[in-house]
């Protein structure tokens, strides 16, 4: 009885937290039913967060707390997106996205999220094969338009494999924490 009403309190407080911070926006983006985001964090609350949002927009999503548990997902199924926690237990978020390339699995657009950005992070998670890197907190209106992005031209969203040389700009200090790369 109380692990159910401990449930509706946090799905409650879950879905204020969306409602107070839910852009409007004018188009609804939805990938493919078969399709799901997955989100790999290891805050519970965070990945309640993005998955009531992103549900609120029509997707599909699956969690997983580590790398390691969405190494695992990913072999097993097929997903549309995925955005990962850059620092987790067990296997990173860059850890992931280059263990995927290492076994040649089909990796789906990934965005890389994290705490503190830095240029070493910021390089690490490119060239492991994010589409992007967002620094916490960030606008929500960012993601969702990187998803919109993706699933109205997904040829436009592949990652690029920078070489170990490549320099890389650092991201802009005007308050947006994104680094887009085309």
């Amino acid at each position: 009885m109380k692990s159910s009403q401990s449930n509706t309190l946090n799905k409650s407080q879950g879905e204020i937290m969306l409602s107070l911070m839910n852009p409007l926006l004018t188009e609804t983006p939805t990938l493919p039913a078969s399709q799901p985001i997955l989100i790999v964090d290891d805050d519970s609350m965070y990945r309640e967060f993005l998955r009531l949002l992103l549900e609120s927009y029509g997707h599909c999503c699956l969690e997983a707390n580590n790398g390691k548990t969405a190494l695992a997902m990913i072999r097993r199924s097929s997903f549309g997106f995925v955005i990962t926690d850059f620092q987790m237990p067990y296997m990173s978020g860059c850890d992931l996205l280059e263990q995927l390339s290492r076994e040649n699995c089909p990796l789906p657009p990934a965005v890389v999220i994290t705490g503190t950005l830095t240029d070493q992070i910021q390089k690490r998670a490119l060239r492991a094969g994010a589409i992007t890197i967002l620094e916490k907190p960030f606008d929500q209106k960012i993601l969702l338009g990187i998803i919109h992005r993706y699933i109205q031209n997904p040829k436009s969203s592949r990652r690029v494999q920078l070489p170990p040389s490549a320099p890389l700009t650092n991201p802009p200090h005007n308050g947006s924490s994104i680094q887009h790369v085309t």
